[in-house]
This record gives structure tokens, C-alpha cells and sequence, in this order.
């Protein structure tokens, strides 16, 4: 083989990802997730900890002990393409969906994702906050023109001035309003290992 040739053949390396489901025979509840770690074990241990100190419910899947897992499907995926797994992971959460405890969706496509992130846009462009941004937003380009001088240049500032302190108010009212625990869990579908 030449030189060439093996610089062509350059193998990806190729990820074994598992979708699972948890269950337990003195529940009717399940939970469907994926790892990508080697041992689903170190996975389990990851729900073991949430379950333990309350950072998930887990709706009586861990009453009387560990629930029982069942590997749904094993899935080869180039690395880096994690979304692959996802999408797996979200078709066993869909065929479960009548009894399945999880809440977050595991995968959503680029087009679902496009429309989500628009709606989003939108319903922050309606908020007050929203339209405190679009308004600043606004007054600052207007203040680029260097052909706005004198009182018409004056009022923007003063308009501009008047949208900052707004928004600082929002800023404070939302810190003073806010939680925060002491403690934040992981993300609930978050694979903690970093082993592959």
C-alpha cells in the first residue's frame, strides 16, 4: 500500500453508544436513556447520586433498590456525532411514552430546533424586557447618524438613558427575585462519564 492510498484510508473512529431503559417491578413508571460510557454501570451510578440526593424524582423506580436496566439498542456512531445516540434515545422515549418518567426531550432536529429558537425570539420581542432591547437597540443607531446634532441628538441620549435605567430595574428585580440552590444537579439527560 503506498503512502497515498493509507493517508485515504484513515478510519474513523467510531463511537458504541447504548439506549436503556430503567425499570422496576413494584412501579409502572420507566425511564429510557443513553450512555457512552463502556459500562452502563457508570451510568447507573450517575442516577443512583440524582435519586440519592433528591436532584431528580425518579417516581419509585429505585424503591426496594437499584431498578432493573435493559439495553433497547446498541448504536455505532462516527465520534463527534453524538445527535445520532440522541435520536435513538428519543425513538425508545417516544415507544415508551405512556409510562416513561422522563420530562426533557433527548433530541430535537435542526428544523424543530430553527422553529423553537423563533418562537423564543418572539416571545422575548414582546416582553418588556424585549422591547427595552429593540427600542435601545434602535436609539443607538439612530445616534450612528452623524447627521442627528443639537436637541434631536440630546433627546435620543436622554431616551437612551431612560431604556438603560429600565433595564437595570429589570436586572435587579429579577436578581432579588430569583433562587438560587446551593447546589445545581447536572443536566438530566446529560451522559457524566467521560469514558467512552
Amino acid at each position: 500500500m503506498t503512502k497515498a492510498n493509507a493517508n485515504e484510508v484513515v478510519a474513523e473512529k467510531m463511537i458504541i453508544g447504548r439506549v436503556y431503559k430503567l425499570t422496576n417491578p413494584n412501579c409502572d413508571k420507566c425511564y429510557v436513556g443513553s450512555t457512552k460510557s463502556k459500562y452502563v454501570s457508570i451510568r447507573m451510578a450517575h442516577h443512583r447520586e440524582r435519586n440519592r440526593k433528591g436532584w431528580q424524582n425518579y417516581h419509585g423506580l429505585f424503591t426496594n433498590g437499584d431498578p432493573h436496566v435493559e439495553i433497547l439498542e446498541e448504536v455505532s456512531y462516527p465520534d463527534g456525532c453524538d445527535w445520532m445516540l440522541r435520536e435513538r434515545e428519543q425513538f425508545w422515549s417516544d415507544e415508551n411514552k405512556e409510562n416513561r418518567i422522563n420530562v426533557r426531550r433527548c433530541y430535537v432536529s435542526p428544523e424543530c430546533k430553527k422553529i423553537l429558537r423563533d418562537k423564543t425570539i418572539k416571545k422575548y420581542h414582546q416582553s418588556p424586557r424585549g422591547k427595552l432591547a429593540l427600542k435601545k437597540g434602535s436609539i443607538k443607531y439612530k445616534l450612528k447618524d452623524v447627521t442627528v446634532t443639537g436637541l434631536k441628538r440630546a433627546e435620543l441620549e436622554k431616551e437612551l438613558q431612560s431604556v438603560i435605567e429600565k433595564q437595570i430595574f429589570y436586572q435587579i428585580e429579577e436578581t432579588s427575585c430569583s433562587e438560587v440552590p446551593e447546589k445545581v444537579p447536572p443536566e438530566d439527560h446529560q451522559d457524566l462519564s467521560d469514558e467512552v
